[in-house]
């Protein structure tokens, strides 16, 4: 995970529902037993590196190109 990064953030209503939605399909499990196990704070990273290729978010932003 790459900055910028975010502590302690709220998620967000729709992304709860969805991610309910898509683990208890994965899973196949019942969307209430997930829900139990989800956290409603969150650490929100702006950026994921996997090997030399770097996966951005909307909240990363426009990088500069140096």
């Amino acid at each position: 995970m790459l900055n910028p990064l975010y502590f302690k953030v709220i998620m967000p209503l729709e992304l709860r529902r969805f991610l309910c939605k898509w683990y208890s399909i994965l899973y196949e499990k019942e969307q209430n037993e997930i829900l139990g196990f989800m956290d409603l704070v969150i650490d929100q990273h702006a950026r994921l590196q996997i090997g030399a290729e770097i996966f951005g978010s909307i909240i990363s932003g426009h990088q500069k190109k140096m």
